[in-house]
């Protein structure tokens, strides 16, 4: 079910999540640089861990969100870093269980999404009650704009840098849209920053 890649545990079979481990390369080009503080970062899909065991080196505190059972496996020894609180959970606005499924599973980890009535808690980020938070960054298949209902006060409060990735189909299939999310973001005084990225937003 696992095998090492790289000096990395990761799913046996997959090619797609793996395949893309190339765009952990914006974080330092284009999205630190509109991130003032380095205290706390919320990050979801945690995927196999690179990503946030990457924050870990810049944030005193990340904490992250993988629903996938077998990529948390994967997590938790990709990314042993003290100041990484590890939740195999999902984010979202309904406290509700959840389970993770897709139609590629055979060989695209990466497109698991979020599907009701399974076994898997789902948190609000309003529910760490952060003191302070500097980036939230959101890769969760289209479950983006429910994960910020959850982090209304989060938002208020901080007023993070956002980053969420942008595709249409994926947000369609949970009622929701692209239009949606920008339009809900400028009513707490965010703006899109236009950043070289085909599959993310940043909000600043």
């Amino acid at each position: 079910m696992f095998e090492t890649r790289e000096g990395l545990l990761w799913p046996t079979g997959d090619r797609g999540l793996f395949g893309h481990r190339h765009t952990i390369k914006t974080l330092d080009k284009e999205i630190l640089p509109w991130v003032k503080g380095r205290e706390v970062c919320v990050q979801a899909g945690g995927a196999a861990g690179e990503w946030p065991h990457k924050l870990a080196e810049e944030f005193e505190q990340v904490y992250t969100f993988e629903p996938n059972p077998a990529l948390f496996h994967c997590l938790c020894h990709n990314c042993p870093d003290l100041n990484v609180v590890k939740l195999n959970a999902a984010l979202g606005y309904e406290r509700k269980l959840i389970y993770v499924d897709n139609p590629e599973k055979d060989w695209n980890y990466g497109s698991y999404y979020v599907h009701p009535d399974g076994n898997i808690p789902t948190f609000r980020i309003d529910d760490l009650a952060l003191q302070t938070c500097d980036l939230i960054m959101l890769d969760i298949e289209g479950f983006e704009l429910q994960a910020l209902y959850g982090a209304q006060d989060t938002i208020t409060q901080h007023k993070p840098v956002i980053v969420v990735e942008a595709h249409a189909e994926q947000y369609e299939r949970h009622g929701d849209s692209l239009s949606m999310l920008k339009s809900w973001l400028q009513g707490f005084g965010y703006t899109k920053v236009d950043i070289r990225s085909a599959r993310d937003w940043l909000f600043r």
